[in-house]
């Protein structure tokens, strides 16, 4: 999975999941993501950048699973990873894996940024709005 600006990549072999930064300054070598390990990873959804921090090189990402579960993980191009927090489980009563996930920032009218997120399973499509 390539991000927006085509700067970070993920890749999911199993239940290990690799990133690469491809910014100018980032090695081009995929690593595995140790605190990814044992999350399968089945999608992928970048979410907008923040206000960026000098020298930082984190992107945040939903991460969908084959169980039909919602995670929120930190990637740095320098390996130092947020640990990722469960946000949601989805009950699908069949296929509960996450085939497709779409991050959106939104715009009320008011300033204030919020985010559309939609996640699809074989049979079922979800849509979360929040600020």
């Amino acid at each position: 999975w390539l991000d927006p600006s085509a700067s970070h990549a993920l890749a999911s072999q199993g239940e290990e999941v690799f990133y690469v930064g491809l910014g100018a300054s980032a090695p081009k070598k995929a690593r595995a993501v140790a605190k990814l390990r044992k999350l399968p990873v089945t999608a992928v959804g970048w979410l907008p950048p923040g206000e960026p921090k000098a020298g930082s090189s984190t992107v945040s990402v939903l991460l969908g699973t084959r169980d039909g579960q919602l995670w929120e993980a930190g990637l740095d191009e320098k390996g130092r990873d947020r640990t990722p927090k469960k946000l949601h489980e989805l009950h699908a009563s069949d296929e509960g894996r996450v085939c497709r996930l779409v991050v959106e920032a939104t715009d009320a009218g008011d300033g204030d940024g919020g985010l559309l997120v939609m996640a699809v399973t074989p049979s079922r499509f979800y849509m979360f709005v929040g600020g």
